[in-house]
C-alpha cells in the first residue's frame, strides 16, 4: 500500500517525465514550436539571466541553440577617396598610372590606414614593370587590401584566381543550396591588375547574371569549389578584422559575420538587401 508521501512523490515523477516528454517532442508540431522556444529561453535566463538569442528549430537536424546577446561595437565610418579633376596635375598621368597608384597607397599607409579598399579597375596595356612592382608593395602593407574585380562564366573555365582564393570559403562550408549561387569561372577584362603577395579581392560585376533591381545586390557567388564575396562584403569584413574563417554562410537565410558579429540577410540566389539613405561627409583629401 502507498503511503501518502510515496503517492506523491510518484506523481510528481510521472508529471515530470510527461514534462520532459512534452518540451522535447512539442518542437515536432509547428502550433507548439513557439510555445516551446520560450519555455526554453525562460530555462535558459533563469541558469544565466542575460540578454538571449535563440536559434534553431528544436529539431535534432537544427536543435536550438543560445547566444548571447552583446551591442554591437560601432567601428569608425569608412573614408572613401574620390579622385576627379587634376588641374594642378598632382599626378603623372590620367586615369591614373601605376605609379600614381602606389603614391596614393604609400601616403595612405604612412597615415596608419590598415583596411584599404580599391572600387575602381586597374588596367593597363603596357605597364612599366618597376612601378607595378612599386604598386604591389604598397598594396602589401596594409592589413588587408581588397581590390574590386568584374567576373563572368565562360566556355573555357579558369582557376580561382589568387585574391579570390584568399578571401573565400570552401563550398562544402556553406549551407544550403550553393548551387543557386551566381556561377562563374574566370576575370572578365584581360591585363586586370591582381595585386601583391597578400591583396585579397571581391566581386564588382557578374557580367552574366541579370540586374537584381533596386533594393538588392549580390553578395556571394561560386568559381569552381569556392563561395566569393562581392566587393562591398569583402571590404566590410575586413574592415571588422576577421578572416573568411569567421564568416557563416547559410543560402536562403543569412550570412553572418563572425559567431556573435552582424547579420545581413540574404535569398536563395545570394542577393540581400541594400541600406538606404546612406549620408556622407565630404572632405579635402588633404585633412582626411
Amino acid at each position: 500500500m502507498n503511503t501518502p508521501s510515496s503517492r506523491t512523490f510518484t506523481n510528481a515523477a510521472i508529471l515530470l517525465g510527461v514534462g520532459l516528454v512534452m518540451l522535447g517532442t512539442a518542437s515536432l508540431i509547428p502550433p507548439l514550436r513557439s510555445f516551446e522556444r520560450f519555455i526554453v529561453k525562460r530555462i535558459a535566463l533563469q541558469i544565466d539571466p542575460v540578454d538571449t538569442i535563440l536559434d534553431g528549430q528544436g529539431s535534432q537536424e537544427i536543435p536550438w541553440t543560445r547566444r548571447k546577446a552583446v551591442p554591437p561595437v560601432i567601428p569608425p565610418p569608412p573614408r572613401l577617396l574620390t579622385i576627379d579633376e587634376d588641374p594642378e596635375k598632382w599626378f603623372s598621368a590620367q586615369p591614373l598610372a601605376p605609379v600614381d597608384h602606389a603614391l596614393i597607397f604609400a601616403r595612405l599607409a604612412d597615415v596608419g590606414h590598415k583596411t584599404l579598399g580599391v572600387g575602381h579597375l586597374m588596367a593597363w596595356d603596357e605597364p612599366e614593370p618597376l612601378a607595378m612592382e612599386a604598386l604591389r608593395k604598397q598594396l602589401d602593407r596594409f592589413d588587408a587590401a581588397v581590390i574590386a574585380l568584374p567576373l563572368a562564366r565562360g566556355a573555357a573555365p579558369e582557376p580561382v584566381a589568387a585574391p579570390f582564393l584568399r578571401w573565400s570559403i570552401a563550398a562544402s562550408d556553406a549551407k544550403g543550396k550553393v548551387s543557386a549561387l551566381p556561377q562563374v569561372n574566370r576575370v572578365s577584362i584581360p591585363n586586370i591588375e591582381l595585386g601583391g603577395q597578400k591583396t585579397l579581392a571581391g566581386f564588382s560585376l557578374l557580367e552574366n547574371e541579370k540586374d537584381p533591381g533596386d533594393g538588392k545586390q549580390a553578395l556571394l557567388a561560386q568559381w569552381g569549389d569556392r563561395v566569393i564575396f562581392a566587393f562591398p562584403l569583402a571590404v566590410e569584413i575586413a574592415g571588422q578584422g576577421l578572416t573568411p574563417a569567421d564568416v557563416i554562410v547559410n543560402v536562403g537565410r543569412e550570412i553572418r559575420l563572425g559567431r556573435d558579429g552582424p547579420v545581413i540577410p540574404i535569398d536563395g540566389f545570394g542577393r540581400g538587401p541594400v541600406a538606404a539613405n546612406v549620408q556622407t561627409i565630404e572632405a579635402p583629401a588633404k585633412a582626411v
